[in-house]
């Protein structure tokens, strides 16, 4: 009798329906998923030259790189200085400059332009200054930290123009694009 091996091959095809009928095509997964899975090709660490770091006076100490995954990817490049002590990071990531505009956590101080590309100087208050530069389809965004403790407190309009004086330094290094 050939029913029992039948069994088993008649509940992985009512298995293997039902799962297909709960997703029609592949745009229904959900673009959350989609946009996880997103990220920049420029990875600030890797292509930012050690010899502009130099002349923009940072410390000559190793970059600290991080990935941080979130609805998309983005890549963070920090470097440290003692003589002015201060953090800046890099971050390149596919998040625009209008959902920066919209984020709550910052304060738009002002607009501008670095050569071509449009800038949103920020500061996300008490804490850093932020220069994010948009590049297509998202945005290169250098940050100065100017709180914390000891000698990392000034003023945010000094880490305003600190991040101003590094993200020129860094604008011949930025992608034509991100993705």
């Amino acid at each position: 009798m050939r029913t029992a091996p039948l069994l088993p091959t008649l509940a992985g095809v009512a298995l293997v329906l039902s799962v297909t009928a709960c997703a029609s095509s592949a745009t229904d997964v959900p673009q959350t998923q989609v946009a996880a899975t997103s990220a920049p090709t420029w990875e600030p660490c890797e292509q930012i030259p050690s010899a502009i770091i130099a002349e923009l006076g940072i410390d000559q100490r190793p970059p600290f790189p991080e990935t941080r995954r979130g609805e998309t990817i983005s890549y963070d490049c920090g470097f440290q200085s003692d003589d002015p002590f201060l953090i800046v990071t890099a971050t390149s990531s596919l998040e625009s400059l209008d959902d920066r505009r919209a984020d709550r956590r910052f304060t738009t101080i002002r607009e501008t332009t670095l050569g071509y590309r449009d800038v949103v100087v920020s500061d996300h208050p008490g804490l850093s200054c932020h220069y994010a530069i948009g590049v297509d389809p998202g945005m290169v965004d250098v940050h100065v930290r100017y709180t914390g403790a000891g000698a990392l407190s000034m003023p945010t309009e000094e880490a305003c123009s600190y991040a101003e004086r590094v993200a020129r330094g860094f604008l011949p290094y930025l992608p034509d694009r991100l993705d």
